[in-house]
């Protein structure tokens, strides 16, 4: 039991047997003694989930907590404990990347409280600093999906500042942390960031390294309005990456060429690197990249004034990003399909997608891309410009004071309460 307390959260079978075995208890004791400890009420199963999940009341887990420092056994138990919960966040590093992306993020999503407990850990503990590192680059993209800007750039750069050694990890955490940062809109921390990783990349000779910090490059660049040296570092981004042979990383550098000519107004050249970026993405097995691919072509679309495709290829990315509950991506669709709607002439509907998602954008604490933000203001004029400023604030404010789930069903499946085309 006083093992047990180092979960916070709940656990599973899997990892109860990971952090509590050894010492005088058996692998293939750990069920038997969990049963036992429900029986007498200490451990409370859940089956609700996909997966069979225990837990403890917290003043039982505080109670177990207190003896296991009296046992003297805390640090050793913590430490098998983050060691499982780096695992599991190495892997998912991996899976995030591939065909099993919903399924990964929703086991994150259960296991949060204890990856916190384990990134505690790690910055307590002075002989921790590699693995506080390795914990919190496996976990960068969890945060970055679900718009979790500020709490996964405080982890990264807490554990940068921890470790000093010039090498591949560093150097990989230093530019997913500028990711974070260039998300946030912090760009001049987001460009110092990318540039000392891919330094470190370069001394490497690390091509798939240098090819994601460049593309980190080009994207702040593109951010603010450095068209010409954006593409020219994106160019380069995907040269490397093609000599890696990586499709995932390759269709993700060809979608932000796309964003390049989509802001240069090449609508043709957007669709077609678009395009290509979604048939590799789905080669892949990349749900997010799909999602992005195909929420872009639907901005093609809208920007050639085509409302019934646009539409179409809008609710297809808001849908996936729904299931990865990829916050920034709803963001971005949700002001496309406003756009949509304002150029159907259905402008109530349009202002009330508008609020939402500028609802959403603001909690995130997040900004569009330039061609997206150049949309979504022309949407706005458009609209206000229709319905008049009174009825404009009205039906935004009804659009935000919207849950997420609320909008989204609004965005996808029409007014709830049926009242149809309102132009």
């Amino acid at each position: 039991m006083r093992r047990l307390a180092v979960f916070a959260g709940g656990w599973t079978l899997e990892g109860s047997e990971a952090v509590c075995a050894g010492d005088g208890i058996d692998v293939s004791d750990v069920l038997d003694l969990l049963t036992q400890l429900i029986s007498k009420s200490l451990v409370v199963m859940d089956a609700q989930t996909d997966q069979v999940r225990y837990r403890m009341l917290e003043t039982v887990r505080e109670y177990g907590a207190e003896r296991l420092v009296e046992a003297n056994e805390s640090a050793g138990v913590r430490s098998r404990h983050r060691d499982w919960y780096l695992g599991l966040a190495e892997q998912a590093e991996t899976e995030l990347g591939g065909a099993d992306q919903v399924a990964w993020l929703r086991r994150l999503r259960a296991e949060y409280d204890n990856l916190r407990a384990a990134l505690e850990w790690s910055k307590a503990d002075e002989h921790s600093a590699d693995a506080g590192m390795r914990l919190a680059l496996g976990l960068w993209q969890f945060w970055y999906v679900r718009g979790d800007f500020s709490e996964g750039r405080m982890w990264l750069e807490t554990m940068l500042r921890r470790y000093p050694a010039r090498d591949a990890l560093r150097a990989k955490v230093l530019r997913e942390a500028g990711f974070l940062a260039w998300r946030q809109g912090d760009y001049r921390a987001a460009a110092a960031l990318g540039a000392e990783g891919l330094a470190i990349f370069r001394d490497l000779g690390d091509a798939a390294g240098m090819g994601g910090a460049l593309y980190l490059l080009g994207s702040v660049a593109f951010y603010q309005g450095e068209l010409d040296r954006a593409k020219e570092l994106h160019i380069d981004s995907l040269a490397l990456r093609r000599q890696v042979g990586d499709k995932r990383r390759i269709a993700i550098s060809l979608n932000f060429l796309g964003e390049v000519a989509r802001a240069e107004g090449d609508y043709g050249a957007a669709r077609a690197v678009y395009e290509e970026s979604l048939e590799l993405a789905r080669e892949a097995g990349d749900q997010r990249g799909v999602a992005t691919a195909t929420g872009n072509l639907g901005y093609v679309a809208l920007r050639e004034g085509d409302p019934d495709t646009a539409t179409k290829l809008l609710k297809e990315g808001l849908a996936a990003a729904k299931q990865l509950v990829h916050k920034l991506g709803i963001a971005g669709y949700l002001g496309g399909l406003a756009g949509a709607a304002a150029l159907a002439g259905d402008y109530r509907r349009a202002a009330r997608i508008l609020g939402a998602a500028r609802t959403l954008l603001s909690a995130l604490g997040a900004y569009l891309s330039t061609p997206d933000r150049s949309q979504y203001e022309s949407s706005t004029q458009a609209t206000r410009a229709a319905l008049g400023d009174e009825t404009f604030a009205q039906l935004v404010d009804e659009g935000a004071a919207m849950t997420l789930e609320q909008a989204i069903d609004y965005a996808l499946n029409g007014d709830p309460e049926g009242d149809g085309q309102e132009r």
